[in-house]
C-alpha cells in the first residue's frame, strides 16, 4: 500500500521505506502537491536539474534519493500536472533553482508507408468495393426479375382497349397539327415575299390534314 505524504516529509519517508524492504520492491510513496492536492508518485521518471540527466530506474534513483548520473539530490521538484506547474520544495532551503521535472515521453514517430504498398492496398480496397456494388447490382437484379415474375397480368378490359386507341389516335392528329404548324412557320419565312405560292402551301397542309384526319 502506498504511503502518501507531503512534498518536505517525503524524502525521509522514502528512505525509511528503502531501508526497512531493502533487496524488497518497496511501494512508491504518493506526494500531495502543495499548491494543486494532486498526487505524484515517487517512481516518477525524472530529469535532473543539475546535469539534465534522465532518471528511468525509478525504484531506486527517485527523485526523493539522488541523480543516478551526477549523485545529486534534488531540492525541489516541478509538479508534473498540467493545470498546475507549481514548485514544490523537498527540505527547508526552499531553493527552486534546479528542481526536477518529469519526463515527457514523446511518442514515437509513425513509420511512412512505402508507396507501392500504400497503392497496392488502395487498389485491393477499391477492387474489393467494387466487387461488392457488383455483387449488389446481381441481387437487386434478381429481386426485380422475382418481383416482375409475380405479378399477375390481366388482359386489358373493353373500355381500356377503347381508351388506348382513342389515346394513339388523339397523339396522331396532334403530332400532325403540331407538324402542320412548324411547316406553316417555315414556308411563311421562306415565301414571305411570294403570297401566291404561299397560299398553295397552305391548301395543300390543310388537304393532308382533313385527308388523314
Amino acid at each position: 500500500m502506498s504511503k502518501t505524504v507531503f512534498p518536505l516529509r517525503a524524502r525521509e519517508a522514502f528512505k525509511q521505506r528503502t531501508r526497512s524492504l531493502f533487496g524488497l520492491q518497496p511501494q512508491p510513496i504518493e506526494l500531495l502537491c502543495d499548491y494543486c492536492g494532486k498526487f505524484v508518485p515517487s517512481d516518477m521518471k525524472w530529469r535532473c536539474g543539475y546535469c539534465n540527466h534522465e532518471n528511468h530506474r525509478t525504484e531506486v534513483y527517485s527523485f526523493l534519493s539522488k541523480c543516478q548520473a551526477c549523485g545529486r539530490e534534488p531540492k525541489a521538484f516541478v509538479c508534473p500536472h498540467p493545470q498546475c506547474g507549481r514548485v514544490n520544495f523537498l527540505d527547508e532551503d526552499k531553493d527552486g533553482a534546479q528542481p526536477a521535472r518529469q519526463i515527457v515521453e514523446r511518442p514515437k514517430p509513425v513509420p511512412q508507408e512505402d508507396p507501392k504498398a500504400q497503392k497496392r492496398r488502395e487498389h485491393e480496397s477499391r477492387k474489393e468495393e467494387l466487387e461488392r456494388e457488383i455483387e449488389l447490382a446481381k441481387l437487386n437484379s434478381v429481386l426485380a426479375q422475382a418481383k416482375a415474375a409475380g405479378k399477375i397480368r390481366k388482359d386489358p378490359t373493353a373500355q381500356e382497349k377503347v381508351k388506348e386507341e382513342i389515346r394513339r389516335y388523339l397523339e396522331r392528329v396532334m403530332g400532325d397539327h403540331m407538324a402542320a404548324e412548324e411547316l406553316r412557320a417555315e414556308f411563311a419565312e421562306r415565301y414571305k415575299d411570294d403570297p401566291e405560292t404561299m397560299k398553295m402551301v397552305n391548301e395543300a397542309i390543310e388537304r393532308f390534314l382533313e385527308d388523314h384526319a
